[in-house]
């Protein structure tokens, strides 16, 4: 690399290669940290696995971390508070302690809102690496006067290619608005094993205090079910 660290390769763009592959790097990690709308901040231990895939050892470029303040906190009550209110406005046909399926839909689509926009601006910043490699590429093969006279092309091109790629990703953005659905065993595996250590931590509350006041009434059990299903589908997606 020439001396180069990563976070150096993105104005170095004489490397397009590295440039491109490091800002996909940070665009991934960033999608993993903060992707969501909301991170709950006090989650309990079935959610623990959840946090998992976010490695915190890569260090992000500033511009990725931008997004980490719009994030929100949210503690585990209000959380489950925000399904139970999704819920109670989603209600129909489902016998008590479930939920309407199309819950999970809502949940997700709300957890999932900030990606268009985080995704735009990272196609944006891939198109402007590639738009400063071609400049500079044509500068020093062509003649001042010649580059002069393309600067204006190569943006015009290069705009033309950024707007077709928001245009496929618009179209990525709405399959996403429909109804979730998954062939991932890893979901199945996933919400299975957050129900089961639930399960085992309300135990273990139930034989530490000697009563039954750790288990749940049916509605808070559906939200907490439901808050798992949809963690999870987003954590697979």
């Amino acid at each position: 690399m020439d001396g180069l660290s990563p976070t150096h390769i993105l104005q170095h763009v004489n490397r397009l290669r590295a440039a491109v592959q490091y800002s996909n790097h940070n665009f991934s990690h960033q999608m993993r940290r903060f992707g969501a709308k909301f991170k709950i901040t006090d989650a309990p231990r079935e959610f623990a696995r959840l946090n998992e895939d976010a490695d915190t050892n890569f260090s992000l470029a500033q511009e990725y971390k931008d997004a980490m303040p719009d994030q929100t906190k949210k503690t585990y009550l209000q959380a489950r508070q925000w399904v139970e209110d999704v819920i109670a406005c989603s209600s129909g046909r489902e016998l008590p302690g479930s939920f309407n399926t199309s819950v999970i839909s809502q949940l997700f689509q709300e957890l999932s809102n900030r990606w268009k926009i985080l995704a735009t601006l990272h196609v944006k910043r891939v198109a402007n690496i590639c738009l400063r490699f071609v400049r500079e590429a044509v500068s020093r093969l062509a003649c001042p006067d010649v580059y002069k006279n393309m600067k204006t092309f190569l943006s015009e091109k290069m705009q033309d290619r950024t707007d077709r790629a928001i245009a496929e990703l618009e179209k990525l953005m709405y399959d996403q608005k429909k109804h979730p659905i998954t062939y991932d065993p890893g979901y199945t595996n996933l919400v299975q094993e957050m129900r089961m250590r639930k399960q085992s931590a309300e135990t273990q509350l139930f034989m530490q205090n000697g009563q039954s006041a750790g288990y749940e009434v049916r509605e808070d059990f559906s939200a907490s079910d439901a808050l798992i299903c949809a963690i999870a589908y987003y954590k697979v997606c």
